[in-house]
């Protein structure tokens, strides 16, 4: 793993010009003087060192095995996203449907982001490389405390982490099982996705389907010609959102939206 994260930070008390005590506190980065933001004095400060370090330890101490991770940065260091692999702990469904379960870690100087750990797993969909995510669980601590407890968060993540695999193996085989047209009605109705990507959605199903339509266009009715599961449903869905959508915040968000529709 790469030390890009392990820059020092130095916190000064915030003054006005004629030296009056603003009550806050500036943040910066000591090798470059880079403002990494202003906050209250009960903002306890968790360095991006101290976020990596304890989930690195704590899994190493329950012996489970962290593979090639990633960290980047954002904002020249104001927040950080590290991905972190459990290579002992990848599944397949089925033949060439494998999935990558990681811890997904999240902290920030800038006053507004939480140190955060999302457990869930990557799925490969393209030979291209285009990934989805699917949370399992997620775990916030702010920064908003005078003494911040990480053990708090050691034992849900451990918990989460050891059940990762079984609890998502399940969520996909369920999919398998369940009758697609149901999930397809949801989806029509959620407006971020009709919107925009319910003609291709509908033309992929051409397969399964039979749409009627008025002279206008409008869709009035969605007949199903044979059995399709909700799992062929979220492969066309994840599918558009990974061929379609350039943005990799917009990505995130769709498949954050379609995780929730089809898992929750």
């Amino acid at each position: 793993m790469t030390d890009i994260h392990e820059f020092e930070i130095v916190r000064e008390e915030l003054h006005r010009g004629r030296g009056e005590d603003t009550n806050y506190d500036v943040i910066y980065r000591a090798d470059s003087g880079e403002q990494m933001g202003v906050v209250t004095r009960q903002y306890q400060l968790i360095t991006h060192k101290e976020a990596v370090d304890f989930v690195l330890e704590t899994l190493d101490a329950k012996k489970i095995a962290v593979g090639e991770s990633k960290i980047n940065l954002i904002g020249k260091g104001k927040r950080m996203d590290c991905e972190i692999h459990l290579p002992g702990m990848r599944f397949a469904v089925r033949q060439g449907d494998e999935f990558d379960p990681k811890i997904v870690l999240r902290n920030g100087y800038d006053g507004w982001t939480s140190f955060g750990i999302t457990t869930g797993v990557y799925r490969l969909v393209c030979l291209n490389g285009a990934t989805v995510f699917v949370k399992d669980s997620d775990a916030r601590l702010k920064h908003f405390y005078k003494s911040v407890d990480f053990k708090a968060l050691k034992e849900p993540l451990i918990s989460s982490v050891q059940a990762i695999a079984s609890t998502m193996m399940k969520g996909y085989e369920k999919l398998q099982r369940c009758e697609g047209g149901s999930h397809l009605q949801i989806i029509l109705k959620e407006p971020t996705i009709a919107t925009k990507y319910k003609d291709k959605m509908l033309e992929d199903l051409s397969d399964y389907i039979q749409v009627k339509k008025d002279e206008k266009g409008k869709i009035l009715d969605v007949i199903a010609l044979k059995f399709f599961s909700a799992y062929v449903l979220w492969n066309i869905l994840t599918a558009i959102i990974t061929h379609q959508i350039k943005s990799i915040q917009t990505r995130r968000d769709m498949s954050a939206i379609v995780a929730r529709l089809f898992f929750s």
